[in-house]
């Protein structure tokens, strides 16, 4: 990577930095400066915005870092770099000076508007691919401070927005350059201002436009009409992080969400036909096994709505945050421990390995600390792994087992089937490899049920699986022992043997059930 860089050609390289890719920012910058010793190196982003001073200290061949939002700073930066070299006049940088390191302050943020002058519309090379979804600024920073997110330090809490009639433009350009309908928007919170995102679905509304999209909420700033304004607005998915089923933990990490009412939000979204992806933490400092069992409790209602994406993250700390503040002092390096999410192996030399253990404060994240919920809940993400890639295919199986026991029971009675998952993902970090194996597991828990009802929608969705993706599209006869539309319909099981006729519909793909005589017989 650093002879890439290098062969550019560039006598200036700047680096983004975000936790979880933090080590290969260093090691490859070290060996770019390595070998390129007049390049001039500097980070911005997250966290080295929020490490500093320490990184100024720690890494010689660093040349400066740029802070926070930096659109105000790269032009006079660039400036000086290519001219005198007097960093002084240069806004919202950390540099060193005569051997001491100097904070300049930060300009001003970028307004509402301003925010509309860095639209990115040259797609490249992905532009051809007409399916691909685009991401596109929403705007920045969030209103609320929780105690394990560095979001609201990083842009000070100031919240801000596009325009709506400005956000509309862009997808229109993106359609009118490349085809593009479909968006994700990046902001942590784009639904907190109601009056910004009514305008924004109005809009599109009465623009008839043919424009889908994503974006991010909390629950509390949602109800039933915003949901139901935003799904005919051509909303597809929203993404809210409730992150403890515990009030207690609610309060300590200041999220302060009031959970019957999440429950009930994430329900409203569901029954919109809005795609719901619900995130989770779980190992805090503070968090007890019963907040946990209070987590897990809600992930199962959560779960029992139906068609819901639910995540399940290991608590690690970030830089600058309350929580981190709370276990530096006890936190230790496991590389067997540390949060597959952030820390890819294929990409971690013994070199890497090194700088993490010797620069304990710079890189935290990948840290561990002793708690009662990490050391009895070692392979607990491999259930919600488990359950969320099958979720697709079996989710009447899975909602049988799940609703006739609690996901503690479940986790325990399966608890080294589990940690056989867990680290077959160690091995090849892809949940796709494993599904097949999932797959075979989700068949053993179901036949060993006592109640043969399990086994059966095993069976019959196994069946619709192998179906969906079978190039033949014939239309495939069944014959069952319950009625399996009643079961869809009612979720009772009526005992009757029964025959049906699955076929598939050529323009949607989707499968269809037709309940059909037994006396009718297909002959090849």
């Amino acid at each position: 990577m650093a002879d890439l860089i290098i062969s550019q050609g560039t006598p200036v390289v700047g680096f983004y930095t975000i936790c979880n890719t933090f080590h290969l920012v260093v090691r490859v910058s070290e060996v770019v400066k390595k070998r390129a010793p007049e390049t001039f190196i500097f980070y911005g982003g997250p966290h080295a915005t929020l490490t500093s001073k320490k990184c100024m200290e720690t890494f010689n061949f660093l040349d400066l870092i740029c802070l926070g939002e930096s659109e105000r700073s790269i032009l006079p930066l660039m400036r000086e770099i290519f001219g005198k070299r007097d960093f002084d006049v240069v806004p919202g940088i950390v540099y060193r000076n005569n051997g001491t390191i100097k904070e300049n302050p930060c300009a001003a943020l970028l307004s509402d508007d301003e925010l509309t002058k860095y639209t990115q519309y040259r797609l490249g090379n992905v532009a051809e691919f007409k399916k691909m979804r685009v991401t596109m600024e929403g705007g920045r920073g969030c209103p609320f401070e929780c105690s394990f997110c560095s979001t609201s330090r990083f842009w000070k809490r100031k919240f801000r927005v596009k325009p709506a009639d400005v956000l509309v433009k862009e997808m229109d350009k993106y359609f009118e350059l490349y085809g593009q309908t479909d968006f994700a928007i990046q902001h942590d919170m784009f639904t907190a201002n109601r009056k910004h995102i009514t305008s924004f679905c109005n809009y599109l509304i009465e623009k008839g436009s043919p424009y889908v999209w994503r974006c991010s909420s909390r629950t509390d700033v949602l109800d039933k009409d915003l949901i139901d304004l935003m799904k005919k607005a051509g909303c597809l998915e929203i993404y809210t992080g409730i992150e403890t089923g515990s009030d207690r933990m609610q309060r300590i990490t200041h999220k302060n969400l009031k959970l019957e009412n999440a429950v009930e939000t994430i329900r409203w979204i569901t029954e919109a036909g809005i795609k719901s992806i619900v995130s989770f933490i779980y190992g805090y400092p503070d968090e007890t096994v019963d907040d946990f069992y209070q987590t897990l409790s809600m992930i199962r209602k959560i779960y029992l709505i139906g068609s819901i994406d639910i995540q399940l993250h290991k608590f690690f700390p970030l830089p600058a945050t309350e929580e981190c503040d709370k276990v530096i002092g006890r936190a230790y390096f496991d590389a067997d421990t540390v949060d597959l999410s952030i820390f890819n192996r294929n990409v971690c030399s013994e070199k890497t390995l090194d700088l993490i253990k010797a620069n304990k404060e710079l890189f935290l994240q990948f840290y561990d600390f002793k708690s009662e919920v990490r050391t009895d809940f070692p392979y607990i993400e491999a259930m919600i792994m488990f359950l969320s890639s099958l979720e697709g295919s079996f989710p009447l199986t899975l909602r049988e087992i799940i609703g006739r026991c609690d996901l503690l029971a479940f986790y325990r009675h399966n608890e080294e089937m589990f940690g056989g998952i867990f680290n077959s993902y160690r091995s090849t970090q892809s949940v796709m490899k494993l599904r097949g194996e999932f797959i075979k597991i989700l068949g053993k828990i179901a036949h060993e049920q006592v109640e043969r009802g399990i086994s059966f929608l095993y069976d019959f969705e196994k069946t619709v699986m192998e179906f969906k993706r079978s190039s033949d599209r014939e239309p495939v006869m069944l014959d069952m022992e319950f009625d399996i539309s009643q079961y869809i319909k009612s979720k009772c099981f009526v005992w009757e043997n029964t025959r049906v006729l699955l076929s598939i519909d050529n323009e949607t793909m989707d499968i269809k059930i037709k309940k059909i005589p037994s006396w009718i017989v297909f002959k090849n």
